[in-house]
């Protein structure tokens, strides 16, 4: 399956650079980020960081209207007169969330080469972690082989059969992401970020933790 960027970016960089269109956005607290992110697929496509919280992207020859972005751990979220993207950071390098940009570093492709990870998730992909919403609690225990066994307990009160469900599952490692095959042939993707897990699988935003 094709996971890469598509052509929803230059979309949404036209939009940053038509304020009459969408709006007007106002800069905020950066925390020190700053620097010019390139994606490694299309060297005409950038994000400039600026340390007051100014962000500015670059289409070809063109340079958007101001956005704003702020931190939040190892996230960076943008805002686009109104259009939000969350990036994760890994070194000198971040990928949005959303596999709309892909990944972005300094230097483009040379950078990615040559960027040092700060994430090192071997370790994460171990033990019992849970997640609660309004539909009940989720768990994931990992196993040997890239495996791992998905527990869903409904919370109480909830109509139909409240008994706990279990399915196994296989998985793909792609950086910071697992994309999970349960056996009854759901996808889940788990995006690890900030020392949890997080996924929108079933319809609502989901953070995995170690209990």
């Amino acid at each position: 399956m094709d996971r890469s960027p598509n052509l929803v970016a230059p979309l949404l960089l036209a939009c940053a650079l038509v304020p009459v269109a969408c709006g007007e956005s106002k800069a905020g607290p950066g925390g020190g980020f700053s620097g010019v992110y390139t994606s490694v697929d299309e060297d005409a496509i950038a994000l400039e960081f600026q340390p007051d919280g100014t962000v500015f992207s670059r289409m070809g020859g063109e340079q958007s209207p101001p956005g704003t972005f702020t931190l939040d751990g190892e996230k960076v979220v943008v805002d686009f007169n109104g259009q939000r993207m969350t990036f994760v950071r890994d070194g000198d390098c971040i990928e949005d969330a959303q596999r709309v940009f892909g990944k972005l570093c300094k230097g483009g492709k040379a950078g990615a080469v040559r960027n040092v990870s700060t994430r090192d998730l071997s370790s994460m992909r171990s033990g019992t972690w849970v997640a609660a919403n309004a539909d009940g609690e989720f768990e994931i225990e990992f196993q040997a082989g890239e495996k791992l066994r998905f527990t869903f307990a409904p919370a109480a009160g909830n109509p139909g059969d409240n008994e706990p469900q279990a399915m196994e599952g296989t998985y793909v490692v792609k950086g910071d992401t697992l994309y999970v095959d349960l056996a009854d042939g759901t996808p889940v993707v788990l995006q690890f970020v900030n020392d949890s897990y997080e996924s929108t699988a079933f319809g609502l935003p989901m953070k995995f933790v170690r209990p």
